[in-house]
């Protein structure tokens, strides 16, 4: 079973995403910002990191180039409703695997989930 770090200010949003993955099989542990997330990376082994990209504090851009220094081979994936999509190539640039443009459906964020981590999609929708 796939260890997933969820970093997410939003707090609605953060608790939706964990049921969906919690659902699709996943085990999830939540942060709700960039320097909690680094926090916890130091501390534990995650198969995936799924970051917001506005984030106060330090933002999901920050937090792929730090991520992308200390742990060169763990899988991100950015998502973002902010900046018409540009943070969204930017993250991708600085090595995130995948990246979605906010509102997304739970079957678009299994499938981007499930290639991230090297595995075949099956969304339940």
């Amino acid at each position: 079973m796939s260890l997933i770090l969820v970093v997410e200010d939003e707090h609605n949003l953060r608790i939706a995403l964990e049921r969906i993955l919690k659902d699709a099989g996943y085990e999830v542990v939540q942060g709700e910002s960039g320097k909690e997330a680094l926090r916890l990376c130091q501390k534990t082994p995650f198969d995936l990191v799924i970051t917001d990209l506005a984030m106060p504090d330090m933002d999901g851009l920050e937090l792929i180039q730090s991520l992308r220094r200390s742990h060169l081979d763990l899988p991100i994936l950015a998502i973002s409703g902010a900046f018409n999509g540009e943070f969204l190539r930017i993250a991708k640039a600085l090595g995130a695997v995948g990246t979605l443009d906010k509102p997304f459906t739970k079957g678009d964020l299994l499938a981007v989930m499930n290639k991230s981590l090297g595995k075949r999609s099956n969304p339940q929708s």
